[in-house]
């Protein structure tokens, strides 16, 4: 796979339920994942139809799906809830045992801890802010550019809407993200003490 053979286009019908796969294969663990398909396609489609949303994919020649991203303006998770919060209620009437789930409680506890380092990084940046909410790649497209180029894609992409400063949010455990994101320029933001940090850029 040439870094030269995939082109990126916005997340649409055509492509979603592929987004969706890839990113429950990245993100096992993760809440959204937890809740179920159908919670993940609204929150993938939520970015994707949003007002100044960004929501872009990397699409080869034959039409498969490498990758995709996802974000929006600093602010946005209220709007974000009104949309989905049937989704998310389904996901966990129809799944129990989530009540009783030591991984959901434990990711809902760290994505509270993760929103107040993120209004605290946001407070030192110049506004506008885009928050990068989500970027995953599947396992065969890892270490051909595609990753890079999207988050590219998204820099420009907020660029063009106004944005003068980027903001996300990794687990300090995955290393490998963090120096993605350290080799595209992004730099930490948040103490070494938070268990997910904060990186941000200027535009």
């Amino acid at each position: 796979m040439e870094t030269a053979q995939f082109a990126i286009a916005p997340i649409d019908a055509r492509n979603l339920d592929d987004v969706v796969s890839i990113h429950c294969a990245a993100f096992p663990q993760q809440r959204h994942v937890m809740l179920g398909r159908d919670y993940v396609r609204a929150f993938i489609n939520w970015f994707a139809h949003a007002e100044f949303g960004i929501a872009l994919v990397a699409i080869d020649s034959p039409g498969r799906v490498l990758g995709y991203v996802v974000g929006a303006p600093i602010g946005y998770r209220t709007r974000l809830m009104r949309k989905v919060w049937r989704s998310a209620l389904l996901g966990v009437v129809t799944r129990p045992r989530l009540a009783f789930s030591h991984s959901l409680w434990k990711t809902t506890f760290q994505r509270l801890k993760r929103a107040k380092s993120r209004r605290i990084a946001a407070g030192l940046l110049t506004p506008p802010v885009m928050h990068l909410s989500v970027i995953g790649v599947t396992d065969a497209a890892r270490r051909h550019g595609v990753g890079f180029r999207l988050i590219q894609a998204f820099e420009h992409r907020a660029r063009d809407a106004g944005a003068k400063s980027l903001q996300l949010s990794v687990n300090r455990s995955n290393s490998g993200a963090i120096r993605f994101y350290e080799r595209a320029g992004w730099r930490l933001a948040s103490g070494p003490d938070d268990d997910a940090f904060t990186y941000v850029k200027s535009l």
